[in-house]
């Protein structure tokens, strides 16, 4: 490939992955795990879950795959809890019974190997002009990259579970709902900002 042209293509990689916040993704529903054998952590895996009881309790949960962290985990439920009150048009809900907790998972990876290949590298070279002087040409060699062998190996990850259950009456711990909200706006850490549901948001700027 063009050198420029490979240039150019990673400046809008970097671009396009500057333009989102990571959170946009790790904050989202329950759609997608890793398969075994599996390590490292996608956006793509992981989320909130909730289910509605007969009571009309909710029990809501997070699970993350080595990201996002434990403690942000249980975080990302309650945020879950106040979008599903506002949702429900609550000004406060109540919520009991959280946890969270870490379970170890081991991968075992077999033994891989990658084929040799042929790759087009730019080589300088250096040319006397018409006038006498010295003009630099990029020419492409064609090297051989050796096949790679790979040994077997084991990773150990992390799957991190949050829960709790929420209500709108009763004991426990209050909430209110608009505030949970307006200070996941602000939520920042490694993984970017929380990007609340499109109607949460639009009903929290109908309120300001």
């Amino acid at each position: 490939m063009n050198p420029l042209i490979r240039n150019l293509l990673c400046g809008v990689v970097v671009a396009a992955l500057a333009s989102c916040t990571t959170a946009d993704k790790f904050y989202q529903p329950m759609t997608q795990a890793p398969k075994l054998p599996w390590q490292g952590d996608s956006r793509k895996w992981g989320g909130y879950s909730q289910q509605k009881l007969a009571d009309g309790h909710y029990r809501v949960s997070y699970t993350g795959f080595n990201k996002p962290e434990r403690d942000t985990c249980a975080y990302f439920a309650l945020v879950r809890a106040a979008e599903i009150a506002m949702l429900d048009k609550q000004e406060s809900f109540v919520v009991s019974h959280e946890s969270a907790t870490t379970e170890l998972e081991e991968s075992n990876f077999p033994p891989s190997s990658t084929p040799g290949y042929w790759e087009d590298v730019p080589v300088v070279e250096y040319v006397s002009g018409p006038n006498g002087q010295v003009v630099p040409i990029t020419t492409f060699r064609s090297v051989f990259v050796p096949p790679q062998h790979f040994p077997a190996y084991t990773k150990v990850n992390k799957i991190h579970h949050a829960s709790l259950m929420m209500r709108y009456r009763g004991g426990g711990s209050k909430k209110i709902t608009r505030e949970v909200l307006k200070e996941a706006q602000k939520f920042s850490s490694d993984i970017g900002a929380v990007h609340l549901d499109e109607k949460v948001q639009k009903a929290l700027a109908a309120g300001q």
